[in-house]
């Protein structure tokens, strides 16, 4: 999967599935402009501006004698989106124009890696439509790390903190990690940690070593927003807290009393979001999808 979009373009992702019993080909058009012609098996994908625009689709028989009718949809794609496009269709009666049918569905990312696997990317014709443009990466996000200030004994005392005898309140602390950061989009595991989330995690085990005397343990904390499917949410947080915990563990931090636990969407920091799952609100969420590294132990003393 490609790296996000600059917020001023919209890239849009064009598949038709391996297998599909439709067309031979089918011929897009962007704008009423001729774009590409996919086969069974193979995608195409290209950026525009975040304006609305025409999706034509006109189906071919084999020997191209004969051509369904042009079928328009309306897009919107807003800026910094990555719209997955599934196109199928049927033919009735080869015969008929009338029967050669196609049809286009918008897919969901997780919906479209599956079958976009199975595809390659077409790249026997080439685009006239004006509006197609080589794709812009957005800029990389920056590294978050924050500190929340040290809790008072009352409210260490009330919180579901890790509880280890003989720590002080001197010596805890929270870092909170941005999972939009330590990921890849919608991955969980170590072996999605992003580059940026790495070199975030070596931050944060050259802090631990430098900035304590002697560690009681470290509770990593998955956390996520609510529009994960409700079956997914905990296996989501926790698998994404047991990735950063394995981490830590592998790089450096092997003596050190490590456990991780996932709690959905049950703590959320940013509460005024809208309920719709629009980029606005995807955005307003991100604070809400996170990891948290719950530190406790022994500050250094520093002269």
């Amino acid at each position: 999967m490609p790296k996000p979009v600059a917020d001023t373009q919209a890239r849009l992702t064009l598949y038709r599935p391996e297998g599909d019993a439709g067309p031979a080909a089918v011929s897009v058009f962007v704008n009423a402009r001729y774009h590409a012609t996919l086969m069974p098996g193979s995608y195409t994908e290209f950026c525009i501006k975040p304006a609305p625009i025409e999706m034509g689709l006109r189906a071919l028989v084999a020997s191209g004698s004969k051509r369904g009718p042009l079928i328009v949809s309306k897009l919107s794609p807003l800026g910094g989106s990555h719209q997955f496009l599934r196109l199928s269709g049927q033919v009735l009666d080869a015969t008929a124009s009338s029967e050669l049918q196609v049809t286009l569905q918008a897919q969901t990312r997780l919906e479209a890696e599956l079958e976009l696997s199975q595809t390659r990317e077409q790249i026997h014709t080439l685009s006239r439509a004006s509006e197609v443009a080589a794709c812009e990466d957005a800029p990389p996000a920056k590294e978050v790390v924050v500190v929340t200030p040290i809790p008072t004994p009352q409210s260490r005392a009330s919180s579901s903190t890790l509880a280890v005898p003989g720590s002080t309140p001197e010596g805890f602390q929270v870092i909170t990690l941005l999972a939009d950061m330590l990921f890849q989009f919608n991955k969980v595991g170590q072996s999605n940690l992003s580059a940026q989330g790495r070199k975030s995690l070596d931050v944060v085990i050259a802090r631990v070593k430098s900035e304590y005397e002697k560690i009681d343990g470290i509770q990593v904390i998955g956390h996520t927003d609510p529009f994960l499917k409700p079956e997914l949410k905990q296996i989501f947080t926790s698998d994404r807290a047991q990735a950063v915990r394995d981490y830590l563990v592998a790089n450096g931090l092997q003596s050190i009393y490590i456990v991780s636990e996932g709690r959905s969407d049950k703590e959320l920091v940013a509460n005024d979001c809208d309920n719709a799952k629009t980029k606005v609100s995807t955005v307003c969420n991100a604070p809400n999808r996170r990891v948290t590294l719950e530190i406790t132990g022994v500050r250094s003393r520093r002269p």
